[in-house]
């Protein structure tokens, strides 16, 4: 029974759904035994670029799974004991292998990050944090003027939807820059809208709306 439950041992991130035309990214690896080797291997290799990254212990598990903007400044951080937090170290202690994949930007990291711990449920990741265990859909809908939402189950009027995903301040905060980046709508789907060559028969003083879409 205790394969029955066992994790699933780590290949690879797999492909994107950011990236559905193209194969899985590049995934660099560093592996050692001790920290100070990783360190060192992580000095020499790894870019200052934006990415996720991930640690797998040695049964060959993903045990956590973060993004940074700068993939090097923020790997050798876990080798800074005086000043990194005491789950990093729990972390680090249990790491063997380390990966990262590049990213185009901090945001695209984001939306990576999400994904991948959705896939994989690392325990670091969801330890604790009961909030990433329920999942959430990203939802567009529909007109006069689309939005994303999230949504525990994506509603029927809803024109596309993606995931899930796990739910918290990290998807909310994705489908606020998705929105602002996009210029979508902002505002509750009940806010009433009032487009700028629509017709009125008796002209009344309007109140502000959804600005985004009224400018």
């Amino acid at each position: 029974m205790k394969g029955l439950f066992a994790r699933q041992a780590f290949t690879g991130y797999g492909s994107s759904a950011l990236l559905p035309d193209s194969g899985p990214p590049q995934l660099h690896r560093v592996k050692a035994y001790r920290p100070g080797r990783l360190r060192l291997l992580v000095r020499r290799d790894c870019p200052r670029l934006p990415g996720v990254y991930g640690m797998v212990d040695p049964k060959g598990e993903l045990i956590y799974v973060g993004k940074a903007k700068n993939l090097r400044v923020r790997l050798l951080s876990y080798f800074r004991w005086r000043s990194r937090d005491p789950k990093a170290g729990r972390i680090l202690q249990r790491t063997r292998l380390l990966v990262w994949e590049i990213a185009t930007s901090e945001f695209a990291a984001l939306l990576r990050e999400l994904e991948l711990i959705q896939r994989w449920q690392p325990r670091f990741n969801v330890q604790g944090q009961p909030w990433l265990r329920r999942r959430v859909y990203v939802c567009v809908g529909r007109q006069p003027a689309a939005t994303l939402f999230l949504a525990q189950q994506p509603p029927r009027t809803a024109a596309e939807s993606f995931g899930p995903v796990p739910a918290g301040f990290k998807a909310r905060e994705a489908v606020r820059r998705l929105n602002d980046w996009f210029r979508l709508r902002d505002c509750p789907q009940s806010q009433k809208m009032t487009f700028a060559d629509q017709p009125q028969l008796f002209p009344l003083p309007l109140t502000p709306g959804c600005i985004r879409h009224e400018i």
